[in-house]
């Protein structure tokens, strides 16, 4: 196995499981993972450097582990950890034809993602760098912005791979949340001090 390689890398996170440990259906009696990804945009300055590092110390891991780059993998969704974000589909009914078809999901097209994830709980700070985060605080949440700090890794267990191991998370800045999750007050709340007809 080569050294490996860490990473702090900016974007968007989605399907996030970082307090909580995520089982998978699919495997049952694999143990937990603390996991998220992280849609990068090559287009902004964070998203263009972010992409370098990431493919220059998954570069370094290839050479090292298998003597030549690029490599190619069984399923590159699956046993490698950079995805094209164009790849991210899920079907859906053409409200027209009543045809099932695929389509990127929100967020994804024409960005990379980073998939990271680790048996051990991730360090989760706030913008300043300091404050630890609990799931109460309410942030990081899909679609919300900030940094991974990853060890990027290669391995030959269960067939070649390349994946990134989730350390840290920090959120940074808000944004709009990807597949439901956080909801306005405003929309579900009223002033109930103000109703003087209010049942008891």
């Amino acid at each position: 196995m080569a050294q490996a390689v860490t990473v702090k890398v900016y974007g968007r996170f989605d399907r996030l499981s970082i307090y909580t440990p995520f089982t998978s259906k699919d495997f049952p009696d694999a143990k937990p993972k603390f996991k998220g990804n992280l849609i990068i945009d090559p287009n902004t300055p964070r998203g263009a450097q972010s992409l370098e590092k990431l493919e220059a110390g998954l570069k370094q891991i290839g050479l090292e582990a298998w003597k030549k780059w690029p490599q190619s993998f069984t399923s590159d969704t699956k046993r490698f950890c950079l995805v094209d974000g164009n790849t991210n589909t899920r079907e859906v009914k053409n409200s027209k034809t009543g045809e099932l078809e695929d389509v990127v999901r929100e967020g994804y097209a024409g960005m990379k993602y980073l998939k990271a994830s680790s048996t051990n709980a991730p360090t989760i700070k706030d913008a300043d760098a300091v404050t630890d985060l609990k799931a109460t605080d309410g942030r990081p949440y899909n679609g919300s912005y900030g940094w991974f700090v990853v060890n990027l890794k290669d391995t030959e267990k269960g067939g070649k791979g390349l994946f990134a191991y989730l350390e840290i998370v920090q959120f940074i800045k808000h944004g709009d949340p990807l597949g439901g999750g956080r909801v306005s007050a405003g929309d579900y709340l009223s002033n109930e001090a103000e109703d003087d007809e209010e049942e008891v």
